[in-house]
């Protein structure tokens, strides 16, 4: 009886091995893809006043209502965007894509730095 277990048990044994390393073959693809999409997050950057003198925007800093703004915006790969804005008053306004808002910029927006 023992001499038919063993085969058994050596098929068992090599089968659990093969799986133990597909499973940290793929644990191991799956942090490579990760970490190589972690490098390419978009940044950004918000910019005030005209194009002669422009301003670092800062966080939650105070804009009047004719300033002009602008932003910013650098990706890898092409992506899609959308801009709003939400306060307490008027709740969510989207302010990029909007029909009330005329531009030749389209979705997704191109890789590289976009103004």
């Amino acid at each position: 009886m023992k001499a038919e277990r063993e085969p058994d048990s050596l098929t068992a044994m090599v089968t659990r091995r093969l799986v133990r390393l597909l499973l940290a073959l793929t644990a191991v693809l799956g942090v490579l893809l990760l970490a190589n999409r972690s490098l390419s997050n978009p940044s950004l950057s918000w910019q005030v006043g005209d194009v002669k003198s422009p301003r670092e925007a800062g966080a939650y800093q105070e804009v009047s209502v004719d300033e002009p703004l602008r932003l910013y915006v650098h990706f890898h790969e092409p992506l899609y965007v959308y801009v709003v804005s939400h306060d307490r008053e008027d709740g969510t306004l989207a302010w990029w894509p909007t029909p009330m808002l005329k531009t030749d910029a389209t979705q997704p927006i191109g890789a590289g730095l976009q103004r």
